[in-house]
């Protein structure tokens, strides 16, 4: 008898134990799937890269275009010639502030007939703090503007350059920004 009353009790505690867990699971089960799906990867608007080692994405301004080559990633609003380069590279860089002085303060001004600095600021792009400047050069009798910005990520250092005419370029320059905060890179 009382083997029966430990059994019978055994029996119901798991039945007991299993209703909980299959309660929990099916309570937990719609918020597991809206956390999966919330992901980038399944998000329709972001517009995503897969290369050898990692995936970025990004949301694609509307009326913007995008192309790839081997170098670089383009995305290009319709006003431009040829739009904002995305590239990365085995990231080098161990102090970020130092390789942007470099590259803004050294190549550029050799790259750039003219080249001044307008503006200089730092986003934040996951967590990464991401200097940027804004410039000015010549190029062909014409005075046309830049944005230019980098950060390093999963060992990569990532650089976005976008030069074009001062129309253009002042009617993007919010919107690069934007787009370039909103880039979601993720290790594969």
């Amino acid at each position: 008898m009382v083997f029966a009353l430990f059994s019978f009790t055994h029996i119901r505690s798991q039945n007991l134990t299993g209703l909980l867990q299959f309660s929990m699971k099916s309570l937990f089960a719609p918020f597991l799937m809206i956390l999966n799906l919330s992901g980038y990867c399944q998000d329709p608007e972001y517009t995503v890269i897969e290369d050898p080692g990692l995936t970025f994405a990004y949301l694609l301004p509307e009326n913007w275009t995008n192309d790839d080559d081997p170098y670089f990633h383009y995305v290009k609003p319709p006003c431009a010639k040829k739009g904002l380069e995305i590239t990365y590279y085995d990231g080098r860089c161990k102090v970020i502030e130092d390789c942007f002085e470099a590259e803004t303060r050294g190549a550029f001004p050799e790259k750039y007939t003219d080249f001044k600095i307008i503006e200089k600021g730092v986003l934040t792009v996951e967590k990464a703090k991401t200097p940027w400047l804004s410039f000015s050069y010549i190029e062909e009798g014409e005075k046309k503007l830049g944005f230019y910005a980098t950060f390093v990520r999963l060992d990569q250092q990532f650089t976005f350059l976008f030069t074009e005419g001062k129309k253009c370029f002042k009617q993007e320059e919010n919107v690069i920004r934007e787009l370039i905060e909103g880039i979601r890179i993720q290790q594969i």
